[in-house]
Formats: structure tokens, sequence, C-alpha cells
């Protein structure tokens, strides 16, 4: 992937239309750089997590739900890792995907034109070159190599992935209280206009085009599903006593009541079963007689 962005690998050229329209706009720059980019897809979900970890699941989730049949110890900073460590995976594989993509496209910028200003471009007004090479000696050697990468939208795929995993881990970490059920879709809102919002940017921007940041956006919430209910189980820990969700501290066990109704209809069932009925034999009616015992 880093050879790739540093243009060590090749990529596709598809070359361009002279009078396209399409790829004459100015370069104006990024409303949201790469850098600002990968520090808020790393250190956001971060501070969501560990803040909602530590907040609210400590004071609503019993410390006993995060531990599983596997890992007996399992705690709250296990658990965050492990979240945290499968959307760090997700977002890695969906970057590597997203630069295979401009690699293999090759689709010229909205800027391409004017970021690249290709030598071949001089006395043609309709034609189509299929080869060309970049004479902009102006901007950084970056710029002008991802002259050439609009198709798809990094910035889209990874805002709205980022977007998608903290949407749906509010959705079912931050339990329903009066408080939080007030405070957990302004957070949600916020999240879904982090990944809008850094996506329109790069089409106002003019370095992508409409249809690169939609292909974006659906990468982005296609990996973010799978990180959620594949890697993540939709963020509910197996718990070690009956394989289900984390459970409310002082709420009963459904799983627990189940299994001692089971036993008491098993027991119950035993001393009833007999050769006859109403006690006719003798170890019919010593059964009842201990039944009638046990029922006082």
């Amino acid at each position: 992937m880093i050879l790739g962005e540093l243009g060590f690998i090749p990529s596709q050229k598809i070359g361009f239309y002279c009078n396209d329209p399409k790829i004459s706009y100015k370069f104006t720059g990024d409303t949201v750089s790469s850098v600002m980019l990968i520090v808020i897809t790393v250190t956001l979900p971060a501070l969501v997590v560990t803040l909602q970890m530590w907040v609210t699941e400590l004071a609503y989730y019993n410390s006993d739900s995060y531990k599983n049949l596997e890992c007996k110890s399992s705690s709250r900073n296990r658990q965050f890792w492990q979240w945290y460590g499968y959307y760090t995976l997700g977002w890695w594989y969906l970057l590597f995907i997203v630069e295979i993509l401009k690699v293999v496209v090759g689709e010229p910028r909205p800027h391409f034109i004017d970021s690249c200003r290709p030598r071949e471009i001089t006395n043609c007004t309709n034609e189509y070159r299929r080869l060309y090479t970049c004479t902009n000696t102006e901007l950084s050697w970056f710029y002008v190599n991802d002259s050439d990468k609009s198709f798809p939208s990094g910035h889209a795929a990874t805002s709205i992935f980022t977007a998608t995993f903290l949407v749906w881990y509010m959705q079912k970490r931050i339990p329903d209280q009066l408080v939080m059920i007030l405070i957990k879709p302004w957070l949600q809102c916020l999240a879904i206009l982090w990944g809008i919002s850094c996506s329109m940017s790069r089409i106002t921007d003019n370095r992508h085009h409409w249809w690169d940041v939609a292909c974006g956006l659906i990468l982005g919430v296609g990996f973010g599903v799978f990180v959620v209910c594949v890697l993540c189980k939709q963020f509910s820990p197996m718990t070690s006593d009956a394989e289900v969700g984390p459970t409310a501290k002082g709420a009963v066990n459904p799983m627990s009541y189940a299994n001692a109704k089971k036993r008491h209809q098993s027991v119950k069932k035993l001393l009833n079963d007999g050769n006859g009925l109403n006690g006719e034999t003798p170890e019919g009616r010593e059964l009842g007689d201990v039944h009638g015992t046990w029922t006082a």
C-alpha cells in the first residue's frame, strides 16, 4: 500500500480527452487533509469507546458480563482492545483495497490537467491522449503522482467506515436510560455528520468525482458492517454462565431462570413417573409420599 502511494508501483493510465471539462478544475487543496483523516480515524473511536466503556458500562454492566467460556479472565480492558483491534484491522484492509483500486483503475482527478500539466496537451483540442508525461514542477511530486488516482475516494471510505462502527457501537452498548436515550442520538448524529461532511468535501474541493465518493461510501459501509457483525459479534460479549450478552447489574439472567425451571420439571416428572396412577404401585406410593413431603 505504501509503495503504491509513493509511486513505486506504476498505476494504470487510462488517458484523457484534452477538452474534457470534468478534469479541468483548479487544484485548491484539501479541506480534510490526509493527516487529519488518519488522526481522527485512529483517535476518535479509541476516545469514544474508552469513555463509554468506563462511564456507562461501569455503571450499567456487570464485570462478569465480559467473561466468556474461552477466557475466564476477560475484562473491560481486554474487551476494549479486542474491539478496537478489529476496528483497526478493518480500516487497514479497507485502505489496502482502496489503494489497489486506485493503482488498477488510474482515473484522472477533476484537477488532473492543472496538477499534472501533461506535455501532450499542447496543440491538442479534441483528441484522446492515451499516454502522457506530467510536467508540473510547482506542486510536490506526491500531488503530481496522485493526480490520476481518483477512483475510489479513500477519504469517503475511511470516514464512513468510522461513522458506521461508532453508530453501531453506541446503539448496542449505550443503555437506554433517561439521560442516555437523549444523548445517544446526538452522538450518533455527530458520527454520521463526520462521515458525510468529509465525503462531500472531496467533491467540493474538486478532488474526486461524485461516483468516486459513492463507491467509497459503499466500501466504507460494507467493511463497517463486516467488522461489526462478523468480527465484533455486534458488540455482544458471551457470558460464561449462559452464553448471552452482558447482563445489567441487578438483572435476572433469563437463561438461568429457564434452566432452573427445566430442572424443576425434570424432578417433578421423575417423582410422578410410575407403572400406575395415583400411587397404585408400592413404588408409586413411596414416590408420592416423598413428593408430598418435599412439597410440604
